[in-house]
This record gives C-alpha cells, sequence and structure tokens, in this order.
C-alpha cells in the first residue's frame, strides 16, 4: 500500500474516535438531551446551562442563555437567565435575571428580576424584588424592594429591608429600613435604619442617617441628621406665610 494511501486510511479511522473524545471535555458539559424549545419547554445555549435539568414534567419554560446560568436548577420553573452565571444556584420560579452574576446566589427567591451586571447577586430567598442598573440590590436578601439606577440600593440587606422604592444613581444606597421612597440620583444616599421616609429630587435629604416620616422635596433639600415627622420644601421650610 502506498504511504498516502495508508496515511488517509489511518487518518478516517482515527476522526471518529477523536471526536467521541472531545464529548467528554469539561468544557462540553451540558444537559442531556440539549433543550431546544422541545424538551420540557426549556432551551439552554453555554457551558452547564441547565446542567442539572431533571427530565421530569414540572421543571417547564425556562430559559438559559450564557456560561452556568440556571447551572444547579432542578425545581425551578418559568425562569429567564441571560449571562454568565445569571440564576447559576436558582432553584425557584418565575424569576429573570438579564446580566452577568444577576441573581447568581438565588436559591429560592421567586418573581425577582434583575437586569444588569451584579443586580440582585447576593438575593438568596427574597421575592418580589425589581433591580434594574449596576448592581442594583446587590446585597438585597428580604422581599418586595424596586431598585433602578446605578447602584441604587446597593447595600441594603436584612429581613427587614422591605418596600422600598429607589430611583436614581446611588438612591438608598445604604439603607437598612423599610417603606422609604428615594426618587432622584443620590436621594437617601446616606439613610440607614430609618423608615417611611420620602425624598423627591437630586441629593434631596442626602445627610439623613436615622428618624422615621419625613419628606424631603426639592433638589438639595434637607434637614437633621436624625429627625422624624418634619417635611421639608426647598426654600419654604420655616418660612411665614404674609397677606
Amino acid at each position: 500500500m502506498k504511504p498516502s494511501i495508508r496515511f488517509k486510511t489511518i487518518t478516517l479511522l482515527l476522526l471518529p474516535l477523536v471526536l467521541a473524545c472531545f464529548a467528554f471535555l469539561p468544557n462540553a458539559q451540558a444537559v442531556t438531551p440539549a433543550p431546544d424549545g422541545a424538551y420540557g419547554f426549556n432551551t439552554a445555549e453555554g457551558f452547564q446551562a441547565l446542567l442539572s435539568l431533571p427530565n421530569t414534567s414540572g421543571n417547564l419554560f425556562n430559559t438559559a442563555l450564557g456560561a452556568k446560568t440556571l447551572r444547579d436548577d432542578t425545581t425551578g420553573h418559568d425562569n429567564t437567565a441571560v449571562g454568565g452565571q445569571a440564576l447559576a444556584l436558582n432553584n425557584g420560579s418565575f424569576n429573570t435575571a438579564v446580566g452577568e452574576n444577576a441573581l447568581v446566589s438565588n436559591t429560592t427567591g421567586s418573581f425577582n428580576m434583575a437586569l444588569g451586571q451584579g443586580a440582585l447577586s447576593s438575593n438568596v430567598s427574597g421575592s418580589s424584588n425589581t433591580a434594574m442598573g449596576f448592581q442594583a440590590l446587590n446585597a438585597n436578601t428580604a422581599n418586595n424592594n424596586t431598585a433602578v439606577g446605578f447602584q441604587a440600593m446597593l447595600s441594603a440587606t436584612g429581613s427587614s429591608v422591605v418596600f422600598n422604592t429607589a430611583l436614581g444613581f446611588r438612591a438608598l444606597v445604604s439603607t437598612t429600613g423599610n417603606a422609604n421612597v428615594a426618587l432622584g440620583d443620590l436621594a437617601l444616599q446616606n439613610l440607614g435604619s430609618g423608615a417611611f421616609n420620602t425624598a423627591i429630587g437630586a441629593s434631596a435629604d442626602f445627610n439623613h442617617a436615622t428618624g422615621d416620616n419625613n419628606i424631603y422635596i426639592g433638589q438639595g433639600s434637607f434637614g437633621l441628621a436624625s429627625e422624624s415627622h418634619t417635611c421639608y420644601i426647598q426654600e419654604i421650610f420655616g418660612k411665614t406665610s404674609s397677606g
């Protein structure tokens, strides 16, 4: 047999073996069979995406796009994860995570929506939260919070941090209280344990640390660092009416 013919014969014999070896490489891991929309109405694309999904009828309508998205999901359903490690540890349901590490730590929480890198990344069991923006609600572990903006409610943590609404760059960034509303960049940025406070305007009540039931309206409006049951409207507080 000519050398060239022998080489071609060996190549043809080895090719299937080489291809078979690739199937066992670590970076080839994925749920088997690979969901394509017809496997329990699940869809997965990426390294270890939906890796743990069992072949049961309960895990339906999950979509995982990106490395390790929904990797540990075995019981969750109706989840959408887009971005590296989004919802990687999840077993909750009705969650939406878009962005690297969005809702990465979520295990049992449900009805959460995270849009942005690191949004709701520390959430484990909290439910009904909405985070939109880079690291919005990054440290959240509680329920029923809404944060929209770069690092809005970044450091909010603890089971009692509930029913807060933050809209703006680093709004309510440090809060550990509940039922606060901050509308505007840096609004209530230094608030700690206070509750039932409302601040409207850029940097509104930026120095308020503790206290409850306060209202601050207007850009840069602020009162004392610790006070309660007070209302400030920019350039009006403390003035008397005439006529």
